[in-house]
């Protein structure tokens, strides 16, 4: 079993993505190309660099159940009559096991995008680029992805297996950094000194028709997201503040963010494109719509009996101020059950929509600014930012106040929780603050007081902040399991 999979690294069939400039997202198959005879053109390069694009928007499709599910923003709608899905729901219940799909899923996702990276990193340097600043971008790009995939990996699974280079042969296969998992400690150096060469390479922006790159600002706030990861509270500052001469700003009003009509906009960082026109709508809609809604949402197909998944939790309905408008762009009701409205566009054919997704977005970056700002000593000025920055476009007229810290921290985290909310971030913030277990296990009484059928005493009973290592994986490599697992 294990030669089989590492000769997988060998021998692959590439997905290669439409040279044209304005749908540089479009993907046709090739099955005559191997690693080690495809990446010798600048135009296969970056063919190359726009298949990672793919890679990324196809895992991010199920990060809300990594995201959002394993926290107190979303749960589920529970259907009797179909018991399909229960595998998924046991995420949201801490009640998995280690051969759940979805967690081999997720390291498989995201370690096919550290492939693609790496098939362009150690081929880009023996080709010629008609211009050395597009050679360096198409460098930046995926060094960022494949920072951010790896910072996706050690949030998730802790110690990883770390490689930068691609097996040539059975025998190469077998090398070490294939073999063992390393501290996590030194995946987040790694990926640091890579995403640093990103925001060195990548331009501020790009022009109109290659909308949808990352670009430096990306690059800044990744590097300030994997610093917060590791409570480097301080040295994420700098790289915050980059971004206030970047041309970024918050929108004025907060539906706006998420309209089909307004992608790409001034508080966008970093949106993951769809578009319906060009064959790669958005499908995530019809996973969260209640089961029970008919056609009420999707117009042209009825709601899937697995649907009424990442359903906003009572706790969180709960938090939202009297009046402020994010409450109804963010959730809705049907039939009385609640469901995630914020991606809530008309569909355009059965299942689909052309809704972008915000991976990274301004009010993101300022809200870790006021958090960086308050762990560092200068609480006010964090608060300041909520007040003066993000509240301003809600309708809430009574500003946020805080005479401690540890006041302000926590003001500052339900902040993050309101605005960002379905936006796959809670679960990662509750990590990061050490926060997880406690909150989890309360949330977890109240969802027990709420659904009757949680009566076998595991629901929320083991909070594991890190996810298995998938059973396969242990299985045919030897990987040691994480605790609790």
């Amino acid at each position: 079993m294990k030669i089989l999979y590492k000769i997988k690294l060998v021998v692959i069939v590439l997905l290669i993505v439409s040279c044209d400039s304005n749908e540089f997202l479009d993907i046709v198959p090739s099955n005559s190309n191997t690693p080690l005879s495809f990446y010798n053109s600048e135009k296969q390069i970056t063919e190359g660099v726009n298949a990672i694009y793919s890679t990324n928007r196809n895992v991010n499709n199920g990060q809300w159940k990594f995201g959002e599910f394993r926290s107190d923003n979303t749960s589920y709608q529970r259907n009797e009559a179909d018991r399909g899905g229960s595998r998924t729901e046991a995420i949201d219940e801490f009640t998995m096991s280690s051969d759940n799909g979805n967690i081999g899923g997720y390291w498989n996702g995201w370690y096919g995008g550290v492939l693609d990276c790496n098939l362009v990193l150690n081929n880009i340097d023996n080709v010629d680029f008609d211009d050395e600043a597009i050679k360096n971008a198409r460098k930046g790009e995926s060094l960022f992805f494949r920072s951010y995939f790896y910072l996706n990996l050690a949030r998730s699974f802790g110690d990883i297996p770390f490689h930068r280079l691609v097996a040539s042969s059975v025998d190469d296969a077998f090398r070490e950094e294939f073999t063992s998992r390393i501290p996590v400690s030194e995946v987040y150096n790694e990926i640091l000194i890579d995403n640093q060469q990103a925001i060195d390479f990548l331009p501020a922006s790009w022009p109109n028709s290659e909308t949808g790159r990352a670009t430096k600002g990306a690059a800044l706030m990744l590097q300030a997201k994997i610093l917060m990861t590791i409570q480097r509270y301080a040295d994420a500052i700098p790289y915050l503040r980059q971004m206030e001469g970047l041309g970024y700003t918050i929108l004025g009003n907060y539906e706006q963010v998420f309209s089909p009509e307004n992608k790409n906009h001034k508080e966008s960082v970093f949106e993951i494109q769809f578009d319906y026109a060009s064959g790669q709508p958005s499908r995530f809609l019809g996973q969260f719509v209640p089961f029970t809604s008919g056609r009420d949402i999707l117009i042209f197909t009825s709601a899937n009996s697995r649907a009424g998944l990442n359903q906003p939790t009572q706790d969180i309905i709960d938090l939202y101020p009297s009046g402020d408008a994010r409450f109804t762009v963010n959730i809705a009701f049907n039939r009385g059950e609640a469901f995630v409205n914020k991606y809530n566009y008309a569909p355009l054919a059965p299942g689909e929509q052309d809704v972008n997704f915000p991976m990274f977005r301004y009010a993101d970056a300022r809200l870790m600014l006021a958090e960086c700002l308050a762990q560092t000593g200068s609480f006010q000025q964090g608060i300041d930012i909520i007040n003066d920055e993000i509240r301003p476009r809600t309708g809430v007229t009574e500003p946020v106040t805080a005479t401690s810290k540890e006041e302000a921290l926590e003001k500052i985290a339900i902040e993050r929780r309101l605005e960002l909310a379905f936006e796959n971030h809670r679960w990662f913030d509750l990590v990061r603050t050490g926060k997880a277990v406690e909150v989890m296990k309360a949330h977890g009484q109240q969802e027990i007081a709420l659904k009757p059928h949680l009566t076998n005493g595991l629901e929320y009973e083991n909070i594991r902040t890190l996810l298995a290592i998938p059973f396969n994986q242990v299985d045919q490599y030897g990987y040691p399991q994480n605790p609790d697992w």
